[in-house]
């Protein structure tokens, strides 16, 4: 249980420094005129925080307090570079060392709910990482991302580019009324 907590308070600094990071970079975006990518940044932005109350409802610490990470704040293609590179390490690299670790602790309820939460922000990680990459692909032809919904699963934060998904959630095989459309006039507007 004890390795399981402390990687939970990991994963949530994590994702924490990600919400603070991906916050800068959609304020960038907006500044430079690259107003869907923002968007999609704002979705990013809202999946991570999924993870972070998945992460804390399995840690049960409402009192802990998350390490933020610095970061260096960049221009929009620097900035898509940066989030890439993250998205994939934890996708690669952090979740799979956490659950490695945690693997004895998931005979107890708290390891196999820590176990769960690790296991959505893995596989949903690669989606961040992938719509990212559409987003470099448009920038370094010198466009904005194509005007597109972004939906994101309110379980387990998994991001979809395009129409509402009509099958279940792949990653937490929920149904699709539980995803959520981020709304993109806030970032146009400069409303919260």
């Amino acid at each position: 249980m004890e390795l399981t907590k402390k990687y939970l308070k990991e994963a949530i600094s994590g994702e924490s420094s990600a919400v603070v990071k991906y916050t800068a970079f959609m304020e960038t975006a907006t500044q430079e005129g690259f107003t869907n990518i923002a968007y999609l940044f704002k979705a990013l932005i809202a999946a991570e925080q999924i993870h972070i109350q998945n992460h804390r409802k399995a840690l049960k610490d409402p009192d802990f307090q998350p390490k933020l990470e610095n970061f260096q704040q960049k221009t929009t293609l620097l900035n898509i570079e940066n989030a890439i590179e993250g998205e994939l390490y934890e996708y690669k690299t952090m979740y799979p060392t956490f659950m490695k670790a945690i693997k004895k602790e998931r005979k107890t309820m708290y390891g196999k709910v820590g176990y769960l939460s690790f296991e959505w922000a893995r596989n949903v990680e690669i989606t961040h990482a992938n719509a990212l990459k559409i987003a470099l692909s448009a920038l370094q032809s010198g466009k904005d991302l194509g005007p597109t919904e972004i939906w994101v699963c309110k379980v387990c934060g998994n991001l979809v580019l395009g129409d509402l998904p009509s099958e279940p959630c792949p990653i937490c095989k929920h149904d699709p009324h539980f995803y959520k459309l981020i709304k993109n006039e806030s970032i146009e507007t400069g409303e919260k």
